[in-house]
């Protein structure tokens, strides 16, 4: 898959990649440090894997923003070359247990629109049904520091029951990039008609959350454009 982007925090110290799942327009996140990696959203990426080893990574989490399976191809690739923490809500790590909450029980409906668009790069072996365990969940918030910098894991409900997004801030406590999933985009609508999803959550707690952020911050979302 194509790298979109790689974007310099501040100080240089961390850099953010972004590769493309062509099938629904989506986008996995590469942050590295030294040799310390999250990935959020992974994407069963060859060349990604490829670069990862190439930078001796050392500690990889794993960070998904929902339950849904478009958002996580790629974990079994990463636990296959890494050894990997998978981080995600305790709503989101109670769904992908089971392949019909996230969403891997109806791949035909997937497998049959790439089909009809002669997309020819994704493998037929992709498209089944799967779950997957998380190795560490949470409620409300969870942090853990990554170089410089703290890492906010923050619940948020609205496209999905176990919805969440990553905040990265500054020493001095400043955010300066958001990673939103589903739940705020550019170029689609946010879509609270699936399983789980709801628009009352979504208005209630989770467009108040994303209207409390001020000044400069990079929005980075789970499809479409690369950054917001």
């Amino acid at each position: 898959m194509e790298c979109h982007l790689s974007h310099p925090f501040p100080n240089d110290d961390v850099k953010i990649s972004a590769y493309s799942y062509p099938p629904v327009d989506g986008r996995m996140y590469v942050l590295l440090t030294d040799k310390a990696c999250i990935v959020v959203d992974p994407a069963n990426d060859a060349d990604a894997v490829a670069m990862l080893k190439r930078q001796g990574i050392e500690e990889l989490k794993i960070i998904l923003t929902h339950e849904h399976c478009d958002h996580m191809t790629g974990v079994a690739m990463l636990r296959d070359n890494f050894n990997c923490v998978l981080i995600c809500s305790t709503r989101c790590s109670e769904a992908i247990l089971d392949p019909r909450k996230n969403l891997s029980q109806f791949y035909e409906f997937l497998k049959m629109s790439i089909l009809e668009r002669k997309l020819g790069y994704l493998e037929a072996d992709e498209l089944r049904p799967f779950s997957l365990e998380a190795d560490v969940w949470f409620e409300n918030e969870y942090m853990f520091s990554f170089g410089n910098y703290k890492i906010v894991l923050v619940q948020l409900p609205g496209h999905s029951n176990g919805g969440l997004s990553m905040v990265v801030n500054d020493t001095n406590g400043t955010p300066v990039c958001l990673f939103t999933g589903d739940n705020l985009m550019l170029d689609y609508e946010v879509c609270t008609r699936l399983p789980g999803g709801s628009r009352r959550k979504y208005e209630e707690f989770t467009l108040p959350f994303f209207r409390s952020f001020k000044g400069d911050v990079i929005v980075y979302p789970g499809h479409g454009a690369d950054c917001l």
